[in-house]
């Protein structure tokens, strides 16, 4: 069997890793709920906004949808967090448990040391102790016991009050965790009621626009040719760069072929290896269209696809590329206004609803450089960049590419 101290401290070893553990989950929430509530502050200052203008668009319905949706992924955030502060409490009350336990049997351990040491207290009987022995290899080995047994008297004090301490800290901490648990259930409480009246607003958005249904029904239809249009147009130059690569490489032997293809890889490279960390097109912007399937904010039966994403700029209204490229062309789809579409190796870039452009097909971009502005007409309705990511010819949903701001 362990000696009791040995014991302790592996004890003593556990509860520490289970604390930094713990304190690593715990900055990961908070950073979670800090995300989704500058998200949320956002959208209430497109929110805020619209309402200024006292007109509903399908836009306003997408942008409060979002809003909701940012509340309920926080509502859930605050679920996990409260799951896991629940388990450290519960973790804690055993720990405590078992602390109380072992501290009981070190003060007991050592009140049977203290009276030992009185008993011998006096420095005499240790020396008759050591002399007394039957000759000088037991007169040393008695003399290292009394040296161990000092040792092991003041490990025992040492160890009795890391272990009161311990307790004392176990106990503090609980109690913070207990009256966190109660905050974070009373903020639930109150994001859930903003839930349930943003949720009648939209409701009340939707019989509004629902009103003008031959209106909206033509707008949807407008808005399928131009991203029909777009999807067209992306491919027919795709196609033409992905031609160009080929006779580039059937013709290898020519040096500055060979430095063209070296440097497309080059490129490449770059981009997949900042995925995930790229900066937005837009300055200080939020996600009002996402990429993929999903059905129309009004017309429930109806499912439309979004092959980007589109991110509305709380202020700035100027467009910026996301990596250094080259610009293969800028054109204008009806419904989409201007586009600029910009090459990164096999990798390309596009960023449509374009007010005005600042560049011209040919041109070599850094990155982030300033390639356009949005409408900043406010009758115009608060604008938004529509913003597409291809690998070649297959889609990409941008969200894996910019970085969780």
């Amino acid at each position: 069997m362990k000696p009791i101290h040995t014991i302790i401290v592996v004890l003593l070893l556990i509860i520490g890793s289970h604390n930094l553990i713990y304190c690593q989950s715990q900055s990961d929430f908070e950073h979670k709920r800090s995300q989704l509530k500058l998200a949320i502050k956002k959208l209430g200052l497109l929110l805020k906004e619209t309402s200024e203008q006292k007109t509903t668009t399908i836009n306003d319905v997408r942008v409060l949808t979002t809003q909701i949706q940012a509340r309920e992924d926080l509502i859930t955030s605050i679920k996990k967090e409260l799951s896991s502060i629940e388990k450290s409490i519960s973790k804690n009350e055993e720990s405590i448990v078992s602390l109380e336990s072992d501290l009981s049997s070190l003060e007991e351990n050592y009140k049977q040391i203290v009276r030992k040491a009185f008993r011998t207290r006096n420095s005499f009987n240790n020396m008759l102790f050591v002399f007394s022995a039957s000759g000088f290899n037991e007169a040393f080995r008695r003399w290292q016991y009394l040296k161990e047994y000092e040792s092991y008297r003041k490990k025992q004090v040492l160890l009795l009050l890391r272990t009161k301490s311990t307790l004392e800290e176990k106990v503090t901490l609980n109690e913070e965790k207990k009256e966190e648990k109660e905050d974070l259930l009373d903020e639930e409480l109150c994001i859930r009621e903003l839930v349930n009246t943003e949720l009648a607003e939209k409701e009340t958005m939707l019989q509004k626009l629902q009103q003008n249904e031959k209106k909206l029904r033509l707008q949807l239809a407008k808005q399928k040719e131009a991203d029909l249009q777009l999807k067209n147009r992306i491919n027919q130059l795709i196609g033409t760069e992905i031609a160009s690569s080929y006779e580039k490489e059937k013709t290898v032997d020519n040096t500055a072929s060979s430095t063209d293809i070296k440097s497309e890889s080059s490129i490449s490279s770059l981009f997949k290896s900042k995925k995930g960390k790229f900066n937005w097109p837009v300055n200080n912007g939020v996600i009002t269209g996402k990429y993929g399937k999903q059905p129309h904010p009004i017309f429930k039966t109806i499912m439309t696809f979004n092959s980007g994403i589109d991110i509305q700029p709380i202020t700035d209204t100027e467009v910026q590329t996301i990596c250094r490229g080259e610009v293969i062309d800028v054109f204008f789809v009806p419904g989409n206004q201007n586009a600029v579409m910009i090459k990164h190796g096999e990798y390309y870039t596009v960023y449509s609803n374009l007010y005005e452009t600042y560049v011209n097909p040919g041109d070599q971009l850094e990155d982030n450089q300033k390639i356009g502005r949005l409408n900043t007409d406010v009758s115009a309705g608060k604008p938004s960049v529509h913003f597409e990511v291809w690998k070649n010819k297959t889609r990409q949903d941008p969200l894996w590419w910019i970085s969780k701001n």
